[in-house]
């Protein structure tokens, strides 16, 4: 019973809810976390960068993961964007069951 865990960053909160929203109507997500006006620092072209970002945390089944992280690439506004998944060390047979209905 292993649930797959996504963590994705994206540009601006109508972004984050709009893929938020499409992974939940399109039922490769049960549910998502948007994490709002976290500070990101990274490298680009050399260059420290800093901007605001908001964090999904996408909560599935491992079956729909490819499905998933095809559609998070279709949608996601970075041309590099940062989709990392893995799947948990466990989950409590209630919720992996919710998960599963909502997936189907």
């Amino acid at each position: 019973m292993n649930a797959q865990i996504l963590y994705v960053t994206v540009d601006s909160e109508l972004n984050s809810e709009r893929i938020a929203r499409e992974v939940l109507e399109s039922k490769l997500a049960a549910c998502v976390n948007i994490i709002r006006n976290v500070q990101s620092l990274y490298i680009e072209n050399g260059n420290i960068k800093s901007s605001v970002e908001y964090i999904l945390i996408i909560k599935t089944v491992v079956e729909k993961k490819d499905q998933i992280v095809k559609k998070l690439i279709e949608l996601h506004p970075y041309n590099t964007p940062c989709i990392l998944s893995t799947n948990s060390m466990s989950c409590n047979k209630k919720f992996y069951d919710w998960l599963m209905l909502q997936c189907s």
